[in-house]
Order: structure tokens, then sequence, then C-alpha cells
């Protein structure tokens, strides 16, 4: 298990702490140029993905594919537009396996995203979500942002790639994919949030996904804090200072609340989501850590909403409603009553009011002497020793709702575009994968499980890295057999036609800690994210192929090369010859 003992670290301790060569250069320009740029902001430029003359390439053959329809009852109007791509020359004599890309970063579409699994021998599986994809090839439906139609969607997909379902002209994927087919051997890739999605439809249909053997994610956030995120990424200027570093490794993501407001005429993120066609839902919730009540978003971050297509509403993790509640962020003093509400009131009071009736004697008490001989008046001086309540500073107490001043009664004017408690969860419900992992261990404890992470991240920013720390915790924890963080190194070097000692070997299962996480990620800038992904599958399609569960392997299971690398060895072997 990943141990937290994570220390608190400043914004200088987390760069100090990602020794990379490229994020070197780019602290040194910054510290010799005339403008100084946020910490933050320079760990988040140098977290994008490098140029790619800055990687390692090897020839490629050309990738082919094939496109249709699948029927699904999510998709009535089409069906669901999914696309093959397929090798020339496939992984084992019994066929090519077979690998269903999920697309991340919340997209409808991933008809344009690919891995080049085809390059290690796959059938490489894209398709759109319903009512996503491309102008003149998507899919039917409605976008339901990753909800229940986009679940039953992706099960349809797989059931599809593993031969159990045919196409709008009834064909199977052995009838459309002109090459041999290994569809026993079938896997998941979950690319950023896509990993969440995978592992809520094979719980969902569950035993008829029982087909699917791996399950592999690439850098992936699970937990509700992190979908989308509220701990600081590359599209924040600042990380999230109030979150505690560490904690996520626990299994619970621990921020601190306490300064955490509302500013009701802001906009969050509405020029990206304009440029997507998409309405911005109006306010900003932030930590006001200089207490104006304003939103500063150079130096104070931000909390991060989920949305629903149609509904105007913003929809905050439980855990962040809970805090909005706790710490009154819409408590509000407002008019006790409007001016007609008290007019109306008087009048009725005064309705209602008994008549008063007149005493027969009302001085009589006065008659003989007046006041002065009225003894019930008298009343006891006050010794030194008894002060007044009104002499004693008073304790101040924080207002509580239905408190009165003056006129002003204290209310919750919960805004109608912010999600409620009940809401919120309903919404993450179907959309946090955190929540079923331990189902998921339930369901198939014989699943193979690997999970990417690299050093630098290519969306999450915390030095802690919580997003993986929270995932490989929560898999170690279920019934899961075959869990790993990151591939053997044999597969990466054989991959990438490298020294495998250049990446990291963990074992299966293996604890981690969290406060060295980093030494546990693999190196940035040596290969591209792609490369990395085609040894994850490599290495799970060739463990269910050879029934091989040991740690650590000597070498690949399978040797394969494609045409075009078999020619660059050919090659290689020649000029050798030449030279002896």
């Amino acid at each position: 298990m990943i141990q937290s003992n994570y220390p608190d670290h400043s914004v200088l301790e987390m760069l100090k702490s990602r020794s990379n060569f490229f994020l070197l250069l780019l602290l040194v320009a910054v510290l010799l140029s005339d403008t100084l740029i946020p910490a933050a902001q320079a760990v988040a430029a140098a977290s994008q993905e490098l140029p790619a003359e800055s990687f390692k390439t090897l020839p490629m053959v050309q990738e082919r594919s094939v496109s249709t329809y699948v029927p699904s009852d999510v998709a009535p109007d089409g069906g669901l537009a999914v696309t093959l791509s397929y090798p020339t020359m496939p992984r084992y004599e019994e066929g090519a396996p077979v690998v269903v890309l999920v697309p991340g970063d919340g997209k409808a579409s991933g008809l344009r995203f690919t891995t080049h699994a085809v390059q290690a021998g796959f059938v490489e599986v894209k398709f759109a979500f319903p009512g996503g994809g491309l102008k003149k090839f998507h899919s039917g439906g409605s976008w339901d942002n990753r909800g229940k139609d986009s679940q039953r969607a992706l099960a349809d997909v797989l059931l599809y790639a593993a031969g159990k379902k045919k196409d709008y002209k009834n064909r199977s994927i052995q009838e459309i994919v002109p090459r041999k087919v290994n569809t026993s051997n079938l896997g998941l890739v979950g690319w950023h949030d896509g990993f969440n999605i995978a592992i809520i439809t094979l719980c969902k249909f569950h035993p008829e996904l029982k087909v699917v053997k791996w399950l592999a994610s690439f850098e992936s956030p699970v937990g509700a804090l992190l979908l989308p995120s509220n701990l600081g990424t590359t599209r924040e200027l600042n990380l999230n200072p109030h979150y505690k570093q560490g904690s996520a490794a626990t299994g619970k993501v621990l921020i601190d609340y306490e300064k955490i407001a509302w500013l009701g005429e802001g906009f969050r993120n509405r020029a990206l989501r304009s440029k997507q066609k998409l309405h911005t839902p109006q306010g900003v919730l932030f930590f006001d850590d200089n207490a104006n009540g304003k939103f500063d978003e150079t130096v104070e971050f931000p909390l991060n909403y989920g949305v629903m297509p149609g509904v105007e509403k913003q929809f905050y993790a439980p855990e962040i409603t809970i805090a909005m509640k706790t710490r009154g962020v819409f408590h509000r003093w407002v008019p006790r009553e409007t001016p007609e509400e008290k007019k109306a009131r008087l009048k009725q009071e005064a309705l209602e009011k008994p008549p008063v009736k007149a005493s027969k004697a009302p001085w009589s008490r006065f008659a003989k002497g007046g006041a002065a001989n009225d003894k019930t008046t008298v009343t006891p001086p006050i010794s030194a020793s008894a002060k007044p309540d009104a002499d004693k500073p008073k304790k101040y107490e924080k207002p509580k709702l239905g408190d009165v001043k003056d006129d002003m009664i204290l209310k919750e004017v919960w805004p109608d575009n912010v999600a409620r408690l009940k809401e919120s969860e309903a919404y993450y419900q179907e959309r946090d994968g955190a929540l079923y992992i331990d189902k998921l261990g339930e369901l198939y404890p014989d699943l193979l499980v690997t999970i990417f992470g690299s050093r630098i991240d290519h969306h999450e920013q915390q030095v802690d890295h919580p997003h993986i720390a929270l995932a490989y915790n929560l898999f170690l924890g279920s019934k899961i057999k075959w869990v790993r963080l990151n591939p053997a190194r044999v597969y990466v070097g054989f991959t990438a036609d490298m020294n495998p000692e250049n990446f990291v070997n963990n074992k299966i299962k293996g604890p981690i800690e969290a406060s060295n996480i980093k030494a546990y990620l693999e190196p940035e800038g040596y290969i591209t994210d792609a490369m990395y992904m085609r040894a994850v599958i490599s290495e799970l399609a060739d463990r269910t192929k050879h029934k091989d569960l040991s740690c650590p392997l000597d070498g690949v299971l399978e040797n394969y090369l494609n045409e075009a690398l078999i020619e660059r060895q050919l090659e290689r072997e020649s000029q050798t010859v030449k030279e002896e």
C-alpha cells in the first residue's frame, strides 16, 4: 500500500522534486527573464507534451482501418460510430488481440484518438459516445456527459469487440477486419478520465462483459474531488494550497474549506466553454485567501465543477457541497418580510388582538400618598459585587440560521444553478469510478490491471500525484489479484528499443512510499505517452495469452516486431556483417 507520510511542500520544493532536464531549462529561463511568472505556471508549462523530436521515434507501418455503426438502444437514430484499426501482421498466430480505447478529457468522441496499438499487432477500437463524433460520421442519441447512456454505449462497443454483437449490416468484427482477430484477448485503456466510465461500465454490465480480460489507465483521475480536479492542474495558474499533501494515499483527499467563498456575479472557464459552444453557469466558488470577497485568479484557487448537457447547474463534488453547507457559504441576511407582507401582518394582528378592558379605578393604588407610599415599588440597592450583565464583555457567537436582527433574518439562499447534495451525489454516482473499485474486485478478481503514471503528469500538478496514489491504493484494497503500477521494464525497453534499465520495475501489488512516489513513476522525455501505453497493453495481452503472471520477467513473452521494425533489424544485421 502507498504509505501516507508525505511532508508539506512549498511550491519551490515541488519544483526541486521534479528533476527533469526540460523543467530545469525552463526555470533557468524564468529566473533570467525580466518577468517573473508564478511557479505553478512554470510547472504547468513544463508538463505539456514535449515536441516530437524530443522523443525517440521508431519506424512505423501504415495503419489501415475500417468504420461501421454498432446498433445500440441509446443510439436509435443510426447506431454508434466505431472505427477499427488493424495490423498487417497480427501479434499472435491465433490473431490480433483487441484493445478498446476510451477517450479522456470529458470528450464525446474518441474517433481521432489513437495510441497506435496497430504497431504492436493489435486491433484498436475507437468510437464516439451517443451524440458525439465527426461531421459525416457520428453516433446517434444524445450526449449525457458519460452518464447511463454513455455506459450502455461503451458496453455495446465492448460486446462488438468481443465478437458477441454484430454491426448494422449484421457483420461481426471478424467479418469486417481483413485479418485474424483474437476476440478472446480483449482489454480496455481508459485515457485520463476515461478510466472512470470503464470501471463503472464493467461493473454495471457484468456478467455479459466478463469477456474483458485486462484493464489499463493513463494518468487517470478517480475520486469526485479529482473529476474534475480541485487540486491544481495545467489549466490553473496555481496549485490548491488548502490540499493536505499525502492525504490521497490514505484513500481520502483532504482539503481545508475554511476560506471557501462564492462570487455570484463571476464566471469560470467561460471563454473555453464558449469555444465548445457550451453554456457557462454563473458563479465562482473559490478560496478567498485575502478575505475581500473578490476572486483574484492570479493568486486564489477556484474550485471546479461538473456539468450536464441542457442543465443549468454546477455539480460540485459531494465533499465540496457538504462544505458549502457547513461553512454557510450561502447564508445571507435577507429582509424578514417585504413591506407588503409586513403591512398585511400588522393588519391581521390588529384584527386578532382582543379588546382591552378598562379598570374601574386604574390609579387607585396611588390614591393615598401616591407611589411613595406604594411598598411594591421599592427595589433593593444594587451591591458593588453584583454588576449588571451589560457591563460584562459579550463573547461573539456566529449567527445561526433563523437568527433575527432588526428587520433581517439569516437564511440559506442556495443558488438555483448550484446542485444540492442529493443532486451532487447522484451526478458523481454515475461518473466516479472510485465508488466502484471494490465491486470491480468482487466481480472480476482475475482481471489484470495496470495503472500508468509518469513523473511529470500531463494534467495533475500536485507533487504527491494524488490521483495515482488514490487509484493504486484503492485497487490494492480490492479483491483483484493482479495489479501493478507501470509496466514491466522489459516491455518498455523492447517497445522503445532502449535499455530497460532506463525505466522503473515495480512489484505486482507492491507497497509504495507516498513521500517518494516519483521513484515508482516513469521518466519523462524518453518516449511518447502512446509508446508507454503500447508497452502496457503488450504486457497485459501477452500475460493473458501465456497465462504467466510471474514477476519479475526476464524478457518479453512475445518478441513481436512489425514489418517496419523487422526491416530495420535486417538492415542493422546487414550493416554489422559488412563492418565485420
